[in-house]
Parts: C-alpha cells; structure tokens; sequence
C-alpha cells in the first residue's frame, strides 16, 4: 500500500459526468465514476492510500501528489507601469476614500521635475520593453493640470528618443473636466476614466463635495459628450449601500460608458455583504449559459468580462505566484517620489519601498510575503492556484497582514469559481473557440 500527499482538489458531478479539479495544475479534467468515488473519500484529508498496481497510481501521482514548493522571490523584474499621484489633494470627499480625502496622510502636489523623474526612472527600468503605461491619479489628478500638460509633453520627447510606446490614461472624479481639458486628453491619446458608482442616489450617496451635496449631476452633465463618443470608461467603487453590480453596471453601459470596471470597498463589506455578492453575481453565469445556447457570443464578449475571465483561468490553466503587478512590474509613485506597491499603499509608511531617485529598494521583503506560499491559510484550498492569494491591500485592511486573505472573501471567490467549473465543463469544443479569443 502506498500514502500518497495530495495537493488540494475539488471534485464535481456535473449531468451524470464526473470531473476532478486539481490546484496542482490549475486544470480541469473529466474521469470516470471509480475515480470519483475513490477520491471522494479523502477529499480535504490531503492524504490517499492506493495499491501499487492500482489503474489511478500514475494518474494521481503525476496530476495530485503534493509537491514542496519553498519560497523562491527574485526582485529581478522590469516595471510596466506607474501611476503618478500628480496630486494628494481631492475637491470631493467622498466617504469611502482610502486616501484620506484624497491627501493620503500628506497633502501636496507633485511638481514637474518629479513627474519627469519618474518617466525616466520608468524608462530605465522597464528593461527590453517598447510599451509601457503611465497613470494620472490622485485625488483629483485635474486640480494639478498643469503637470500633467507639461508630464505628456515630456513623454513625447521620451517616446521619440528612446522608441517607447507610451499607453497613458487618468482616473478622474469629472467636476473639473472643461471642454479644454476633454480636448487635450483626446488629441493626446489618454483613456479618461471616470470615478462614477452608479445611479443618482447610489453616487451621491457617498461621492460628495465638502459641503455634503452630491456629484452625480456634475459627472453626468460634464462627460456628455465623450460618452456620446465612448470614449470614457467607468470606475464603479461598490459599498453595502448598493451591491447589485448587475444593475450598476447595466445603468452605465446604458448611459454611454464604453467600459465599466467595478471595485468593492472592501472595508465597508461585512460577513453577510459577501453573501449578497454571490447571490447577485452567480446570475451572471446562468445568464452566460443561456446566451451561449442561444448564439450571442458578441454580447457575452461586451458585457460579461467577470464571467470571461473566470472561465479563461480555468481555459488557460495559468499558473502564477502573485495575484498582480503591485511592486513587481507596477509602482505607483507619490508627490515627493517615493515607490509604492501600488495607489491604494500610498502614505502607509511600512509600504513605502523606495525612491525614484535611489537604487536602494525594499520591494523583495514585500514580495515574499505577497507570494503564494507565504499564504499559509491558502495552503489547502483548491482555489489557490487561481486567485493566488487575493489583493495583497484587501487583504491588509481585513486582517493587517498581505498574505491573509479575508475568509468571506475566500467563500465568495470559492463558490463563483464552482459556477465557473460547472459552466466550463458544459462547454463543447466549437463553443469554446468561439467564446475565448486564444483558444488552446
């Protein structure tokens, strides 16, 4: 008899067909019923006993057997992008903010030569790398135009000496945006983002001006025309006062957004909030399923990206150490220069990696604990492997550590990725070529 180590699997029972999930490989696949009630016995007891001429000795050793992977960080990566907080300054004060109204612990403004250092510093460190990204943000990236005017042209002249493709965009809250500003950010090729949650009494009720009032007539009446153009994209930042992201979301595409991104406040979500989500979202995947049967690929493609991804990391079966970008190929940089893991760590001392003026860097420290295996909790989930460990921030603000994940969160993520797996194993071939756009 031999014991076998397993890595975390999950198996399904999907119309009379029998299918194994595997962590170790991120991989789907389909087996027989024997199978299924073998392992259906040790299923999250991480431990199986087979005999050596067992028929499912190869299979399960090659496909679940439990593999040490120790924690192996290199720092060694060229940066994609950064956002640049042209200001910590913010006209609104909306209630969820993360950065302190804006100000993030420091209120200032960037100055030109910072903004300047920080393209070159990008440049320099972007290694063999022709496209690259930079971000306005703030606050309210607009109160410090002027900057970011005298920033693109900078960046025009970096592009044409060094042959770098600049991809530039600005997240902006809208009350400032000005038929010359809308103009300058067209004629220059910068994606505006704009911070919109919703309906009238959902934005205003936490995007607000100083003196209480609402913004969401100001948003509306001054991106008109570009949504008309659709050329703005939505930011939805969603918090317990609404979580029905399917009618947010279906209100903004209707109103002209060419795009809509949603984002929770997670530190406003308690342990029922997470609830409500699966409730809202899982109806995404049945609305997928039927529109799969009835041939409406291009409508799943525009208003269904959450669902897409879901089944592309399931299609792909990509493996991965870090949930994103944050401190390994993205910074973001604050008024004075200094290097974050990203916007949302901005002003938190212990985050603050180092200088866009200095070689010195702390980000390895900070990548060992954003790595997958320094997530302790996730070691016996099966999800592991697909959501690698959750946003290192929603993490923090949940449980103070980045390498914690926040249990609710962990349900929710558990339960859509099971729609995920029962959708996908009811896709054929044919509707898989057509769904995903690199079909392997």
């Amino acid at each position: 008899m031999l014991n076998i180590k397993l890595e975390p699997y999950k198996l399904f029972k999907e119309k009379n067909e029998y299918y194994l999930f595997t962590a170790k490989f991120n991989k789907l696949y389909k087996i027989n019923e024997e199978m299924y009630t073998i392992l259906n016995k040790f299923e999250d007891n991480y431990e199986i006993i087979l005999t050596e001429d067992s028929p499912y000795l190869k299979l399960i050793k090659e496909n679940l057997s439990y593999e040490d992977n120790s924690l192996n960080v290199t720092d060694n990566f060229d940066i994609q992008s950064i956002v640049l907080m042209i200001i910590q300054d913010c006209n609104l004060n909306c209630k969820y903010c993360y950065g302190d109204g804006g100000e993030f612990k420091e209120k200032g403004i960037m100055s030109i030569d910072t903004a300047k250092q920080a393209i070159n510093y990008l440049t320099e460190h972007c290694g063999n790398r022709k496209n690259i990204s930079v971000a306005f943000f703030g606050g309210e990236p607009l109160l410090n135009f002027e900057v970011i005017k005298k920033t693109i042209e900078y960046m025009e002249i970096v592009s044409k000496n060094k042959g770098i493709k600049f991809y530039k965009s600005i997240t902006t809250n809208a009350t400032l945006l000005t038929d010359e500003i809308k103009k300058f950010l067209l004629d220059n090729n910068i994606n505006i983002k704009i911070s919109i949650d919703g309906f009238k009494e959902v934005h205003d009720n936490m995007r607000i001006f100083p003196d209480g009032q609402g913004s969401y007539d100001n948003v509306i009446k001054n991106t008109e025309d570009i949504r008309r153009m659709k050329k703005a994209v939505a930011r939805a930042t969603i918090t317990p006062f609404c979580l029905n992201t399917k009618e947010i979301e279906e209100f903004l595409y209707k109103i002209g957004f060419s795009d809509v991104g949603i984002a929770y406040a997670e530190e406003y979500l308690m342990e029922n909030d997470y609830k409500k989500i699966y409730e809202i979202e899982s109806i995404y995947f049945d609305e997928v399923e039927e529109l799969i049967h009835l041939g409406k690929y291009a409508d799943i493609k525009q208003k269904y990206s959450k669902v897409i991804a879901y089944l592309s990391h399931l299609h792909s079966s990509v493996m991965g150490h870090y949930p994103c970008g944050a401190g390994r190929t993205f910074y973001a940089v604050d008024k004075d220069g200094f290097l974050y893991p990203c916007q949302r760590f901005v002003g938190i001392p212990q985050f603050q990696l180092g200088s866009i003026y200095s070689e010195k860097n702390k980000r390895t420290e900070f990548l060992e604990k954003m790595h997958l295996n320094s997530h302790i909790k996730c070691k016996k989930c099966w999800c592991k492997n697909i959501c690698i460990g959750k946003c290192a921030y929603s993490n923090y603000i949940k449980t103070n550590k980045i390498e914690e994940p926040y249990e609710p969160g962990c349900e929710l993520t558990r339960k859509l990725y099971e729609k995920a797996v029962r959708l996908y194993s009811s896709l054929n071939e044919e509707e898989k070529k057509l769904l995903f756009f690199n079909p392997s």
